[in-house]
């Protein structure tokens, strides 16, 4: 658990001591620091379990396509991205990257959505949405499955500073 010391920033603000700027910019880069490192934890990018060097660039070329463009993606579009027949290609990913393109896509949708509900005020469903769920309720229901906690507990535990660090 990381303790973000509110209180240090609004006491640095407060008293505008010489330097308070950079004292305020300091402890902001750390919060940033550690926002950065959680959610590269989350992200856990799944390993290739293939030697072959152009499987390996083809599922790449696919997860940056995918990560690119998760909002809108589908498994029609990547396949025509890597040059490969939509059956072709979805037996590839499955088999390579041990998860079905569908929930490697939902996977990408929940970590990106978790900056969102990290930074911003959006509404939830203004989240799901962005992110390129159909409904509100199937974005709640994947990131449950996903990340143990929903969408808006992970909101107020972030905010308040109350995040388990292996989350």
């Amino acid at each position: 658990e990381y303790s973000f010391g509110a209180d240090s920033l609004v006491t640095e603000k407060e008293e505008n001591d010489f330097g308070y700027e950079l004292a305020l910019r300091a402890h902001m880069l750390r919060i940033f620091l550690w926002i950065i490192r959680y959610w590269h934890k989350q992200a856990g990018a799944p390993q290739l379990a293939t030697s072959n060097p152009n499987t390996a660039a083809i599922l790449c070329r696919a997860r940056e396509y995918v990560e690119a463009n998760y909002a809108t993606v589908t498994l029609t579009d990547v396949a025509r991205e890597c040059g490969l027949s939509y059956g072709y290609f979805s037996r590839m990913f499955n088999t390579y990257m041990k998860v079905s393109f569908n929930d490697y896509v939902n996977q990408v949708r929940v970590n990106e959505s978790m900056k969102l509900l990290a930074t911003t005020d959006m509404s939830i469903t203004e989240i799901a949405l962005a992110m390129g769920f159909s409904t509100t309720s199937y974005y709640i229901q994947v990131f449950k499955k996903l990340k143990s906690i929903s969408p808006n507990k992970f909101r107020k535990q972030f905010r308040s500073n109350q995040l388990p660090q292996g989350n």
